[in-house]
């Protein structure tokens, strides 16, 4: 049983939370590494994007299952980061990681909504996308 229990409020109630939360999400997504990044997507097309193996295994077995041959065991002092390259441009990569962190990405066209699904069907994210039609500019979770 804990000795302290924490109940952190936003200033503005939950949603205020979750506009925070994706934001931050959203700000981890570049194209230079940090200190927290532990993976560089490198596209057929383009400049690499760096992510997160912990968030993108929690939503690939088939990434979570890849990762795990790669990762550290005890002897290990830093972690490792791993360089993936995909037989994706690199507007595809954007969409998956936009749609894997923050539930949402624009789309311009119906050929990159079908690129969308391409790619997350390669990398085993199995999410149900809600798309906007008749031009599903929009989708998202």
């Amino acid at each position: 049983m804990p000795h302290i229990t924490l109940n952190l409020k936003p200033p503005n109630g939950l949603s205020s939370h979750l506009d925070l939360i994706l934001h931050q999400a959203a700000q981890s997504l570049s194209n230079q590494p940090s200190n927290d990044s532990d993976l560089i997507i490198v596209p057929r097309t383009g400049s690499p994007l760096v992510s997160h193996q912990a968030v993108l295994s929690s939503m690939s077995p088939l990434l979570a299952t890849l990762f795990k041959q790669f990762t550290c065991t005890n002897e290990c002092l830093s972690k490792q980061t791993l360089t993936v390259h995909l037989d994706l441009d690199h507007v595809t990569v954007e969409n998956i990681l936009k749609i894997v962190y923050t539930g949402k990405a624009v789309l311009d066209t119906t050929v990159e909504v079908d690129c969308l699904k391409t790619g997350l069907d390669m990398l085993g994210i199995h999410i149900n996308l809600g798309e906007e039609l008749p031009y599903a500019k929009s989708v998202s979770i």
